[in-house]
């Protein structure tokens, strides 16, 4: 029974292919009068839909191909900007720690020198956190030339010479240094606005402790401690750090004169030493 509805099917639709032939032969060979003429607009009408659909599909499809590969050439085109983007920036960043780094031991060389003595630059290599302001190790020793007690010197605010400590052991190819802020250090210096000289101790704390100050003084925060002309090992004037803390008893005497050094202001990575010279 499928059979002979399937060869029913067939048949007819041969028929229908015969007809359409037909037609289409008459239209084409016919002589365009009026009813030929609207015939064949009528069939144009009804098919020209199907056709442009058809167009507009490939030209649509064609069209969203050509966009995507646009959109993937952007996106790689993006991706390799970002990269060079980055690359760049690298590389500013490298181009501003070497002009920090020249600016830094220009200054350094621009030290003016201790009379008969030797200047040694070196880098702070070890600093341990539990010691933070007890000791540090630079990487010049006894091969360098550096001596015991000889002063050591830091740059801070790129710009300003500030004392730092002084060398308590000497090896070979390093140097132990012990900070102002150590509580083995204690050194004469100077109020700055006063001229006033007093000493200044170490307490293993980021600040140094002003004591023998004369009742008479009128110190203020913000105040500038300089090394005094008392001092042995660093020259006279130079900046060691500003009052921050101020205490007093009922008698006028000071109890408490805290000073925040500049060395403890910002990271010290390249110091001066200053190696006296031999007396022959």
């Amino acid at each position: 029974m499928t059979f002979n509805s399937n060869n029913k099917s067939d048949r007819n639709a041969n028929k229908l292919f015969w007809v359409l032939v037909f037609i289409s032969v008459f239209m084409i060979s016919a002589r365009l009068t009026p009813t030929i003429q609207a015939m064949k607009y009528l069939a144009y009408s009804i098919l020209s839909p199907t056709i442009k659909f058809t167009s507009d599909s490939f030209t649509g499809t064609n069209n969203l191909i050509f966009n995507i590969l646009n959109i993937i050439k952007v996106n790689q085109e993006n991706i390799k900007l970002k990269k060079q983007i980055l690359d760049l920036s690298d590389q500013l960043k490298d181009y501003q720690s070497l002009i920090d780094d020249n600016t830094r031991l220009r200054q350094l060389l621009e030290l003016p020198q201790k009379n008969n003595s030797t200047t040694v630059f070196a880098n702070v290599i070890i600093r341990e956190p539990s010691q933070w302001f007890q000791w540090m190790i630079i990487n010049k020793g006894s091969k360098d030339g550096i001596k015991k007690d000889s002063p050591v010197i830091a740059i801070v605010n790129n710009s300003q010479y500030c004392a730092f400590g002084r060398i308590v052991e000497v090896f070979k190819s390093t140097s132990k240094v012990a900070l102002l802020t150590n509580s083995l250090s204690s050194i004469p210096v100077q109020i700055k606005n006063s001229q006033i000289d007093c000493l200044a101790d170490g307490y293993n704390s980021q600040y140094l402790k002003l004591n023998y100050i004369p009742q008479s003084v009128d110190l203020k925060i913000g105040d500038e401690i300089i090394t005094s002309q008392l001092n042995s090992s660093f020259d006279k004037g130079l900046d060691i750090g500003k009052i921050v803390k101020i205490s007093k008893i009922n008698a006028g005497e000071y109890s408490d004169v805290s000073v925040m050094p500049y060395s403890q202001m910002e990271r010290v990575y390249e110091v001066v030493v200053l190696v006296p010279n031999e007396v022959n």
